[in-house]
């Protein structure tokens, strides 16, 4: 669970980045101007490109999968990762609480039973002498 929250923590930035960049593009769609970016191509490798105005994105699904989508499309399943990201967050932090709490419970108990057998054997060896 610790794993799976982590994911959605680096997700996010992630998908508000995107979400930022669709902002910038219809802004610059309304002006028919064309864009300027960088695209990173691998790790602290990027590329200069000018991209002209335009109503479709593509967006990258994972497992080397692309689509392409209009930017209402798109900024309706970025806003919904968004969603779902910030939603799996707060549950599993919420799991973990439980998880955590439960642990310490059963620790405690663990001590209780320990103690009682200890507390056990010296009446059963202070009875035999």
């Amino acid at each position: 669970m610790n794993a799976q929250r982590l994911r959605y923590k680096n997700k996010l930035p992630e998908l508000k980045n995107s979400l930022n960049l669709l902002d910038a593009l219809e802004e610059k769609k309304g002006k028919e101007e064309s864009m300027e970016t960088n695209f990173l191509l691998s790790d602290q490798v990027y590329s200069t490109a000018t991209i002209a105005p335009t109503d479709k994105v593509c967006l990258w699904l994972g497992a080397n999968v692309m689509l392409e989508y209009s930017l209402a499309e798109a900024r309706d399943l970025l806003q919904r990762n968004i969603g779902s990201a910030e939603k799996g967050i707060v549950e599993l932090t919420s799991e973990l609480d439980f998880v955590k709490d439960q642990l310490t419970t059963t620790e405690v108990n663990i001590a209780r039973v320990y103690n009682h057998g200890v507390q056990r054997r010296k009446l059963q060896a202070g009875s035999a002498s």
